[in-house]
């Protein structure tokens, strides 16, 4: 057989990934009704410049007249109290509207409506995806859709039900990253190779990750949205589940981009000198992957200090010093997320290239090679 069978290999692989789950939850709090409604300023009745308690700052505080845009309640006008960003005549907003149980409500300013902004970038987007390549274009989208799709819809659900974290995020990122994958790149044997380096990448650092959050004692409590759905969801919710998740899900996107970039690698090699074996082509696509993987890690690196760039500043003044700086949750989970990464991009290499080789190299090379019958490339000389 010059091939390994891979259609069977990831026929099986497929079937294990896509058993099927109960995605259903359900859960009834009884709590204040809060909403967000559409808003727009009609009028700014009064501002001025307040110090903020405990401080030497001055904050702008208005009293504004707003109309409700949308719900049960559209066009009532209510009058609000606002310090939390300046809002003039016109602008449109969200409008946060509390209902406590004793039948009292309140109103406070909430985000902008950066929808327009949003719709725009999203249109010039596509644009430049369809405009590079149309309908690889159109597949990259689509695999895109689909991932936030199985993220929001299934992934999630699955953790806020309580399910065992390593494991489910391990079965969904795979699932992700067999949709994204064969949606792009179609159903090849780079693309097995790809895929099957990938997942057994994802295994590794999944468990990698789950130490670090472990034995880290992360709670992932560092951010304000973790305290608040923690709050909305009445302590149900795995924090520290969504935080390795979080972890994992993050790294995805350059596993997908290094793997098939190894895969490709291999295909090519052995279309450009077929008579090279197994050995000699995993040792030069692994020489190539050396040099994408430096710039991957510090484009991992610096990517997830760009997120965290305020809070670099923030703490920069500190006196506690650097190793205590680093102690702290906020800044450790970054640390580990950015390690966990690299690791997986550094492994991801070999292994993926490994599975590349045996896919898509077949068995009269390798056999050529050890029988010393490779070909000699001869040169005439004309005189």
């Amino acid at each position: 057989m010059a091939y390994i069978n891979s259609s069977k290999l990831l026929l099986f692989f497929l079937i294990l990934f896509l058993l099927p789950f109960s995605f259903s939850f359900a859960q009834e709090l009884h709590q204040d009704i809060i909403e967000n409604i559409r808003a727009e300023v009609v009028e700014v009745i009064n501002e001025e410049y307040r110090v903020i308690p405990r401080t030497d700052i001055e904050a702008l505080h208005q009293e504004i007249l707003v109309e409700i845009r949308e719900g049960k309640r559209e066009g009532e006008r209510v009058v609000i109290e606002n310090d939390f960003y300046e809002l003039k005549v016109g602008d449109k907003f969200f409008l946060t509207r509390i209902e406590r149980m004793d039948g009292s409500e309140t109103f406070a300013v909430g985000e902008p409506d950066r929808r327009g902004i949003l719709i725009l970038l999203s249109v010039l987007f596509l644009i430049a995806v369809l405009s590079f390549g149309f309908w690889k274009g159109i597949r990259a989208v689509v695999s895109l859709l689909i991932s936030f799709w199985i993220i929001i819809f299934l992934l999630l659900p699955k953790l806020l039900d309580g399910a065992s974290p390593v494991p489910t995020i391990i079965i969904f990122s795979a699932l992700i990253l067999a949709f994204a994958m064969y949606i792009t790149h179609g159903w090849n044997r780079v693309t097995h190779a790809a895929l099957l380096g990938t997942t057994t990448t994802i295994v590794g650092i999944s468990f990698l990750a789950y130490l670090g959050v472990e034995l880290g004692r992360l709670t992932g409590f560092a951010s304000h949205e973790a305290i608040y759905l923690n709050l909305q969801t009445g302590g149900m919710l795995n924090i520290s589940g969504l935080l390795l998740g979080a972890i994992i899900i993050g790294v995805l996107g350059v596993l997908d981009d290094i793997s098939i970039t190894q895969s490709a690698t291999v295909r090519e090699l052995h279309k450009a000198a077929p008579h090279l074996g197994r050995i000699e082509i995993f040792r030069r696509t692994l020489s190539i992957g050396k040099e994408h993987v430096v710039s991957l890690v510090n484009t991992l690196a610096l990517a997830y200090a760009g997120a965290a760039l305020p809070l670099l500043l923030l703490f920069s003044a500190d006196d506690g010093g650097f190793l205590s700086i680093i102690n702290m949750e906020i800044f450790a989970t970054e640390i580990i997320r950015t390690l966990v990464g690299s690791i997986g991009l550094i492994i991801a290499v070999p292994i993926t290239t490994v599975f590349a080789v045996f896919l898509l190299i077949g068995e009269g090379a390798e056999k050529a090679e050890k029988e010393g019958k490779i070909p000699i490339h001869t040169h005439t000389h004309s005189h």
